[in-house]
Formats: C-alpha cells, sequence, structure tokens
C-alpha cells in the first residue's frame, strides 16, 4: 500500500472557478445578516422561498451547477444549548414522531416477563457472579428487546405489557423471581437501561413520515444571529480533489481489507448491529467464505470512532 500512500502526498486541493464560488459563499453566509440578498447575489438564476414566516426562513436555489438550501431558525441562539429543543421546528417534529409510536418504553418489568417466556430453559443455567450475570443475561435482553419493538404489533404489545404486570400461572415464577433476584445493579439506572430497539423503530418511521427531506447538494442551517449550526456539503471530497483522490481511497481501503482484520462482529458490538445483521448476512465476517473476501470491509461494526466507520462504509 506504500505506493498509494505516496500517491495520497501528491493530492492536493483543486483550484477552479466552481470551488472558489463556494469558497466565497460559505464566507459570506455568517457576514450577511439578509440571507434573501446573500440568495439574490449568488443564485444561478432567481431564489424560491421555501418558508418566511416569525419562525424561519427557508430558501433555495442553484449555486453553479449544484443546489443550496439556506435555512435560517430566527427561534435559535446557537450558544444556548436549552434554545434547541425549544424551536418551533424541534417542537413540531417531536410532536409529529410522537404520534408515530405514542408507546412507552419498554419497562423493565416486560424485559423480565418476555426473557422469562423466551428463554427459560437457559434461565436454569443461570450464573451467581454478577460480572458473569451480566454477560449471560445481555444477549437475552437485546433478543427480548428485539421481539417486542420489531416483530410484534401494538396490540400485542399492548397485551405484553397487561401479562408483565399481573404475572400467572402461564409463566414460569419461580424463574422470575430468580431473574430478578439476580437483575444486574447497573440495569436498574437509566443510562444503562437504552431502549435501542424502540429507538430504531421511532427514527425509522421518524425518517419515513415525519422528517422533512433536504435533496439539495448543499445545506446549511444558522440560527437567530446568521451563525452557522450545521453544513452539508454532498460529494465534498470529489469536489475539493477530484475523482482521483476517490479512487486512490477506495483502492486503498479494498487492498487494506485483504490485510488487516476487521473488528470482529461481536466485539463491543452496539444491541440493535445484531438485528441489521439478520437484515444483511453478508456484513458478518464469521460467515463469510473466500468468494466474499472483497466485502470484508463491510464487516466493520461500532468500532470506537463514527469517522473510522463511515470512512470504511464509503
Amino acid at each position: 500500500m506504500l505506493p498509494l500512500f505516496e500517491e495520497f502526498r501528491t493530492v492536493h486541493i483543486q483550484g477552479n472557478a466552481e470551488i472558489s464560488q463556494l469558497r466565497r459563499f460559505l464566507e459570506a453566509v455568517p457576514k450577511n445578516a439578509n440571507l434573501r440578498e446573500l440568495a439574490r447575489q449568488y443564485a444561478h438564476w432567481d431564489y424560491e422561498i421555501v418558508r418566511d414566516d416569525e419562525y424561519e426562513l427557508e430558501l433555495s436555489f442553484r449555486l453553479g451547477s449544484r443546489t443550496v438550501r439556506l435555512l435560517q431558525l430566527k427561534d435559535l441562539k446557537k450558544d444556548d444549548k436549552t434554545s434547541y429543543n425549544k424551536t418551533q421546528r424541534a417542537i413540531a417534529a417531536e410532536s409529529r414522531v410522537r404520534a408515530l409510536l405514542d408507546e412507552e418504553p419498554m419497562s423493565i418489568e416486560i424485559q423480565q416477563y418476555m426473557m422469562v417466556d423466551m428463554a427459560m430453559d437457559k434461565l436454569e443455567e443461570l450464573p451467581d457472579k454478577a460480572p458473569a450475570v451480566l454477560r449471560y443475561l445481555t444477549p437475552m435482553r437485546a433478543a427480548a428487546q428485539e421481539k417486542f419493538w420489531l416483530q410484534m404489533t401494538k396490540a400485542e404489545r399492548d397485551k405484553m405489557r397487561e401479562k408483565a404486570a399481573c404475572p400467572g400461572n402461564d409463566i414460569g415464577l419461580d424463574l422470575l423471581q430468580k431473574l430478578r433476584d439476580k437483575w444486574p445493579r447497573r440495569w436498574n439506572m437509566g443510562r444503562f437501561d437504552c431502549d435501542f430497539f424502540r429507538n430504531y423503530l421511532r427514527d425509522q418511521r421518524a425518517a419515513n413520515e415525519a422528517w422533512t427531506l433536504v435533496e439539495e447538494d448543499v445545506f446549511i442551517a444558522t440560527d437567530a444571529d446568521n451563525n452557522v449550526v450545521f453544513a452539508n456539503i454532498e460529494g465534498l471530497a470529489s469536489i475539493l480533489y477530484g475523482p482521483k483522490l476517490l479512487d486512490l481511497l477506495f483502492r486503498a481501503v479494498d487492498m487494506w481489507s485483504f490485510y488487516v482484520p476487521v473488528p470482529a462482529p461481536e466485539s463491543k458490538r452496539h444491541v440493535v448491529d445484531g438485528y441489521i445483521r439478520k437484515l444483511h448476512p453478508e456484513l458478518d465476517m464469521t460467515k463469510a467464505n473466500v468468494q466474499d473476501l472483497p466485502n470484508a470491509k463491510m464487516a466493520v461494526a461500532h468500532v470506537s470512532t463514527r469517522p473510522s466507520v463511515g470512512l470504511l462504509q464509503t
């Protein structure tokens, strides 16, 4: 891979008119108090007012060959962290999401009930010491949470809530009590009792039905004083460095995936990753054969930094 690394050293930001225009525009955004005037100055033709009211000003236009969306949140202050959840956009979005999943998180009682119902034979062999108990019960709890949120209907979940509230003879009451006695203390604390599959289902529904998709190439959001709070440029690496860098990057990742072992699927993986591997078994490197080795780079799973995952998945 050393020759590729040497080629990386020769790649520089391109100096063309498109990049210069984009740079001037990005520099002008926080300096210009009037976004309409900014859009009028930089728009290839005219600009479109998507929304303009007491809460937001949203504009769309073309900048050279690229489309741009400018959003000013008039009820947001960049340095005031408490203002982010109080904006009209955040409140409206949260209301829409709640309507899509108007159910309480999965309680500890339901988790325990379902774990007994799903794994009675395994609970007979429950270890005695706390660290071993935690390791033993973690996959069972994940399986119960997955089944509750992703394999059951709302009516079935409501019925399960009733059963868990008043467990009867249809469940192993002695095992249920044993599980409660051995229940890891850290799971009784809110920070370690995360309902990941509820969050997964909630975000999935929100992405499809509640949140607005921004399709422009460049999207910038500013606060009431026009301080930039978010910016995204689609295909920025290609714009700045051209196709040569992307080709080198893909080749380097391909070569790296052949010689460097990627993280094992069971090592510190996020609980929802197990579900993703059911949908995409090709991501599980333990099931890969020789023919599938070129896809080994896709098996990266929840490593310590998000940028690594994003780079490798790219």
